[in-house]
């Protein structure tokens, strides 16, 4: 989890392997490649000031799920998606 849709937000905390999160919203950013899976350059929202690159969460899409993100992060409270954490 980091502050900000970035490999140069801060660390926050990281996910349970398995565990559920809701999207608030989402936003394209900087490309992220995990050890396994596809590269991706979206960044969901799942908290005030708590982003995670899409490539670490099982959406079943590689693709926006929910609404993009259009106000300040911390503001945008809208969206209603629930995903798995994937790992």
């Amino acid at each position: 989890m980091r502050s900000s849709p970035s490999l140069e937000g801060s660390f926050l905390y990281e996910l349970k392997p398995h565990g559920t999160v809701k999207i608030i919203c989402q936003r394209w950013s900087e490309v992220v490649q995990p050890s396994r899976g596809s590269a991706t350059a979206l960044w969901d929202q799942v908290g005030p000031g708590e982003w995670v690159s899409d490539a670490y969460l099982d959406t079943n899409s590689n693709r926006p799920v929910t609404a993009m993100c259009e106000h300040h992060p911390d503001e945008d409270q809208s969206g209603s998606d629930t995903t798995t954490a994937s790992q």
